[in-house]
């Protein structure tokens, strides 16, 4: 099931995220909550104490950046899958992390603030998937709606069903999953396990 916050739950997260960037790189260091709770408006501080912004969540965080041809490219993306945390606290963490700490790109700069585009995916529980072989696999999964989690030989990764708009193709997919995990593309194994999950998703407009 779905984690579910209505718009006004969602700008706030978004304004934290934010403000942990913009305060991190001013302070050159991490920022704190009770920090960016200080920058809020009281309608915000209001809905920041929601109970549902702290309930134990996980999330992702995706930056993006415009390249030279004004198209949105991935300039970082960390986040849980197993809920360990206050959602808002979750949120700001991985805010941080996705512009300073993931292994993919530079540190965010400065000037890069102001043209980010910050969006989040609340992840619902993981759900075991039970198949014989990679056709019967393709056949469960739902494009546009699972993200999946694939382990094998030691080695892990997983796609937000947000990948779906880029990898419509659930061969491709997989394959591509594969990869982000450093196996081959067309890799099958007897231990090859995966797992399903879904996100609420929203971005800055």
């Amino acid at each position: 099931m779905q984690f579910k916050l209505d718009e006004a739950q969602q700008k706030v997260l978004l304004k934290l995220a934010r403000k942990t960037l913009e305060l991190s790189i001013h302070n050159a260091t991490q920022t704190s909550l009770d920090d960016v709770y200080s920058t809020l408006n009281s309608h915000e501080k209001r809905l920041y104490n929601h109970p549902t912004l702290h309930q134990t969540a996980s999330s992702f965080v995706t930056l993006k950046l415009p390249d030279n041809d004004g198209n949105m490219q991935l300039r970082g993306c960390i986040g849980s899958l197993q809920a360990q945390q206050a959602l808002i606290r979750d949120v700001s963490q991985h805010a941080y992390a996705a512009a300073f700490q993931d292994p993919r790109f530079p540190p965010v700069r400065q000037h890069d603030i102001s043209f980010l585009k910050i969006s989040i995916s609340v992840i619902s529980p993981q759900q075991q998937l039970n198949f014989e072989d990679e056709p019967d696999l393709l056949a469960q999964l739902r494009p546009g709606i699972d993200g999946l989690t694939i382990e094998s030989k030691g080695c892990k990764s997983t796609f937000l069903p947000s990948v779906w708009s880029q990898l419509p193709d659930k061969h491709l997919f997989i394959s591509q999953l594969k990869k982000k995990a450093g196996l081959p593309g067309n890799y099958w194994s007897e231990d090859f396990r995966a797992s399903r999950y879904e996100a609420f998703y929203f971005q800055e407009s």
